[in-house]
């Protein structure tokens, strides 16, 4: 009896620890917080800034040009002088590029954030890779790779987000798998 009992409280706690809700992370480059690194300004350059980013669909993210060199994203203050954005790789970095427009910048134009249905800036998940946003035209077995990894693997489709633990479809050398995601930023 005491078996049988210890056998399916076992089963119920690694359930519960198993199910890990996925967090969800807003970056703020301008702001320093307990996720993410305190951004350093690198380098200072001038620059256009003339539409939405494309690698993350919120109100403050720009898509950048210096010189036919692609900027994105980048980031507006919500507040003071918006002739600045803040250019930075990933979520993870700590070096960031500024680029100086001369005119204000105007988001009453972008799509806002709706993280339940936006694809995030970047994942990290369980196995520890972190991935990205890319533009890609690029698909497989049908399915548009939506992010590169770390691990060199790339993620496909959709983000799905039906349980508290989110999941992705990672393609690997080995083939496709599902893949739980740690931490979402947006």
């Amino acid at each position: 009896m005491q078996a049988a009992l210890f056998l399916i409280l076992s089963w119920f706690l690694s359930v519960s620890i198993a199910a890990i809700p996925t967090e969800l992370h807003l970056f703020r480059p301008m702001t320093e917080t307990p996720h993410q690194p305190n951004v350093v300004i690198n380098d200072i350059k001038a620059g256009e800034c003339t539409e939405q980013s494309r690698r993350i669909a919120r109100e403050d993210a720009w898509r950048c040009v210096v010189n036919e060199a692609i900027f994105d994203p980048c980031f507006v203050k919500p507040f003071g002088d918006r002739r600045t954005a803040i250019c930075i790789d990933s979520p993870w970095a700590i070096k960031a590029t500024q680029i100086n427009v001369s005119y204000l910048l105007d988001n009453h134009n972008h799509a806002t954030l709706d993280m339940s249905r936006a694809l995030p800036f970047a994942l990290e998940l369980t196995n520890h890779d972190q991935c990205l946003r890319v533009e890609s035209k690029e698909s497989i077995d049908g399915l548009p790779i939506n992010y590169h990894c770390d691990s060199g693997s790339v993620l496909i489709g959709p983000v799905l987000r039906c349980q508290s633990e989110w999941t992705v479809l990672q393609a690997r050398k080995e083939g496709v798998s599902s893949s739980k995601i740690i931490i979402a930023w947006f």
